[in-house]
């Protein structure tokens, strides 16, 4: 089915926030318009606001489904993000926020956006409760491993912002090309922000 008459059939909602995915995947989120994205479709620019009553509100909803995407990439390669905190050894708990890092740096470069999106400080004062619930549910599989290592809640919290931080800033660099006389491989700085993650989770251990 073309994207042009996938609307007829009540889509128009979901290929609007998956093709404003798809812009800012190329241009970055400053970039996203719903003049541009209703050019894509081939609708009116009248016909994203029937769903949509602002940029702000469509933003919200590609939020929203990048957090729920960055969430399922997380669990579907870590299991024991889904356990609680005392399920988890601190060598699991280590290697689980490390592999989530090098995850985050390869969803970050490839949709051009991750928790500059996710958590964007506009878009939370919509008081979108879809959007606040998404965001929950990434920091909901990022938390126990954090608290495993760390063994207090408000330590757990800033060891995944330190964590994420250092991924987000590997993959905002491998996109402006700073990294590319080492190499254009994403991968290479995935696996560079996970053994930074693992450093982070060490210092931080409550063992120390």
């Amino acid at each position: 089915m073309s994207r042009k008459s996938s609307y007829h059939h009540g889509d128009l909602r979901t290929e609007l926030i998956r093709t404003a995915l798809e812009l800012i995947s190329e241009r970055g989120i400053e970039a996203l318009s719903v003049t541009e994205v209703s050019r894509r479709i081939g609708v009116s620019v009248a016909a994203p606001y029937r769903h949509f009553p602002s940029r702000d509100s469509l933003l919200a909803a590609v939020a929203s489904a990048a957090a729920h995407d960055l969430s399922s990439e997380f669990r579907e390669a870590i299991p024991e993000l889904g356990a609680t905190a005392e399920d988890i050894t601190f060598a699991a708990a280590r290697e689980a926020l490390g592999t989530a890092a090098g995850i985050y740096v390869h969803f970050t470069a490839r949709h051009r956006a991750g928790f500059d999106l996710i958590f964007a400080a506009p878009l939370q004062g919509l008081g979108d409760e879809s959007l606040i619930d998404a965001g929950r549910s990434v920091m909901d599989v990022l938390i126990p491993p954090s608290l495993a290592v760390t063994g207090d809640p408000l330590t757990a919290i800033r060891l995944v912002e330190q964590i994420i931080s250092s991924a987000h800033g590997y993959a905002t660099l491998f996109l402006s090309g700073f990294y590319a006389r080492r190499s254009t491989n994403v991968s290479v700085f995935a696996e560079e922000a996970s053994e930074t993650a693992r450093a982070l989770a060490l210092c931080a251990s409550r063992t120390q």
